[in-house]
């Protein structure tokens, strides 16, 4: 988010939500959508919205935690060790650690495969995802390109052996 912190004392980063932009083009602001309560003419209603800010980056970094607390009792060093190694994170910004987004975003699915894997004493799983920078590419019909990064969002290593495209149209 344009309005949170960026130093050297950046460690980790989380989704923090920027309700003015659409980036990955879904056609929502890119906040992060939670549950949330008000009391209506009819009791209490719950619903779902987009919120922004840092305060909802936090509940995310205490959630997967949390998660691998579930499986492994972890002392402070451990974690941070973890943070550091980059292995229950997805890298953004420029290669490795920065003073954007630190050593990058958290990621539950790594976050979990590493406490499963020091819990048990067993290598983590090779699961290999492709992650896209957005979801959905639409060019319209005056543009001829786009551009787009790809990631793995899973364990191990991701090879792509082929990329191909097409100009059929699929409404």
């Amino acid at each position: 988010a344009p309005y949170s912190n960026y130093n050297q004392y950046v460690d980790i980063a989380a989704p923090g939500g920027n309700m003015d932009v659409d980036y990955d083009g879904n056609g929502y602001p890119d906040g992060v959508l939670s549950t949330l309560s008000r009391i209506g003419s009819a009791g209490i209603e719950h619903y779902y919205d987009f919120s922004p800010g840092t305060s909802m980056a936090a509940p995310h970094i205490a959630g997967v935690i949390a998660l691998m607390e579930s499986v492994h009792d972890f002392t402070p060093g451990e974690l941070n060790e973890l943070i550091a190694s980059g292995s229950i994170t997805t890298d953004l910004g420029s290669n490795g650690r920065d003073n954007e987004f630190g050593i990058g975003m958290i990621n539950a699915n790594n976050s979990l495969a590493s406490a499963l894997s020091i819990n048990s004493g067993n290598p983590i799983p090779t699961n290999p995802i492709l992650g896209l920078s957005t979801d959905k590419l639409n060019m319209g019909v005056v543009t001829t390109s786009s551009t787009f990064e790809t990631f793995n969002v899973g364990t191990g290593d991701l090879l792509v052996t082929s990329v191909s495209s097409s100009s059929d149209s699929v409404t």
